[in-house]
């Protein structure tokens, strides 16, 4: 995944996902949104965003991922298991 502002890690997706984009106002480390309809973002720090987003999902426990994305290169997969929604994030 790609930096961008020091605030997210950013991947655009070989296809288009459905996108239902809305005002988020505030961001949170750990959310987990798509950006227009095939840019999936991953962000690790808190602060306010006038950007349209459609939210995807989060991380349940944010507290060490800044420390963990700042340095560099991660690996984030995502998988459906009895039709729910999983992902695991790979350092």
């Amino acid at each position: 995944m790609g930096e961008l502002n020091d605030n997210e890690k950013y991947h655009y997706l070989p296809c288009a996902l459905p996108a239902t984009p809305s005002d988020i106002g505030t961001i949170h480390s750990g959310d987990i949104m798509l950006y227009g309809s095939n840019c999936l973002v991953l962000f690790y720090k808190t602060f306010p965003s006038p950007y349209r987003y459609t939210p995807i999902g989060s991380i349940d426990n944010p507290s060490a991922l800044e420390m963990f994305l700042c340095s560099g290169q991660i690996f984030l997969k995502f998988e459906l298991i009895n039709n729910q929604l999983w992902n695991y994030m790979i350092f």
